[in-house]
């Protein structure tokens, strides 16, 4: 999957399961929404979706939207790793975080509802 500008829903409610590999969306560039990618899917775990082999930013992402990307993931568990968004420097939404989630540390005003119904422990601030 390269230079993809919207991702709303992609993997939503499928069949994908175990961790999202590191660099998942590294040559996405174009990308501006990831609402509900991956919303009731079985993912298991979070790497840092952007970063290169070398653990560097791939680039400069236009991403404005993220809600509820991971919202309703019960299989998700673990803690958020540092660097999940880096390159993403215009995300605006992230509605869809915090409520009925294990989550702590967490602006409500701004994460709502991105690990809904999940049980993630931490959040790296």
């Amino acid at each position: 999957m390269t230079e993809l500008t919207n991702a709303a829903g992609l993997f939503c409610k499928s069949g994908i399961k175990g961790p999202i590999p590191k660099g998942f969306l590294k040559n996405n560039r174009k990308l501006t929404s990831t609402i509900v990618m991956f919303a009731e899917s079985k993912i298991t775990g979070l790497n840092p979706l952007f970063l290169d082999d070398n653990d560097e930013a791939s680039g400069t992402y236009k991403i404005t939207s993220v809600s509820g990307m991971f919202s309703n993931c019960t299989s998700l568990t673990g803690n958020i790793p540092e660097r999940l968004f880096d390159g993403c420097t215009t995300i605006t939404s992230a509605a869809g975080v915090y409520d009925y989630s294990s989550l702590t540390n967490v602006s409500k005003y701004t994460a709502y509802g991105l690990f809904y119904n999940t049980d993630i422990r931490s959040v790296p601030i």
